[in-house]
């Protein structure tokens, strides 16, 4: 006879229906596997200015490129069991601390490697990243560096004479 005390069984049920909302699998439908991502994207990539619209855009980018892996579903159900436990409870609605606690505990795992790893390309590849961050795009179009912007290091302090 199994013996499953009632922690157990909360701690079971909340990681169910945790890994349900993320998968996508919810009967309420409130929350799509695209949402689901933006939140843990915004912890491995805090860019200011960028706008959260953007975060969800990569989610959805990232998500459908994950898809083709063969095990994504199996790979993202346990990232998520992960940064729940990580978290003491559900990740979603933990404190941003303790979402980007939760996140460093759970680096070494091949979900967190995968995301990361897929999502990072797709992020700095979004103009609306550049904009962020300041960076004009590829020079190739505009005749290359070398007349475009190449010598403008007014970032740097002027040198002493």
């Amino acid at each position: 006879m199994l013996l499953v005390d009632r922690r157990e069984v909360l701690m079971t049920a909340a990681a169910a229906a945790a890994i349900a909302t993320i998968a996508g699998c919810s009967r309420s439908g409130s929350r799509t596997r695209d949402d689901a991502l933006a939140p843990f994207l915004m912890i491995l990539f805090p860019q200011p200015g960028v706008d959260p619209s953007v975060y969800n855009d990569v989610a959805r980018r990232t998500n459908a490129a994950l898809q083709r892996r063969g095990d994504w579903a199996t790979l993202k159900a346990e990232g998520v069991a992960a940064l729940d436990g990580a978290a003491g409870g559900k990740w979603l609605r933990a404190s941003r601390q303790l979402r980007i606690s939760a996140a460093t505990m759970i680096a070494d795992t091949s979900f967190f490697r995968t995301v990361y790893q897929t999502a990072l390309v797709e992020f700095y590849s979004d103009p609306r990243v550049w904009a962020a961050v300041g960076y004009p795009g590829a020079s190739a179009q505009n005749g290359g560096y070398l007349h475009n912007g190449f010598d403008d290091i007014d970032w740097l302090p002027e040198a002493a004479p």
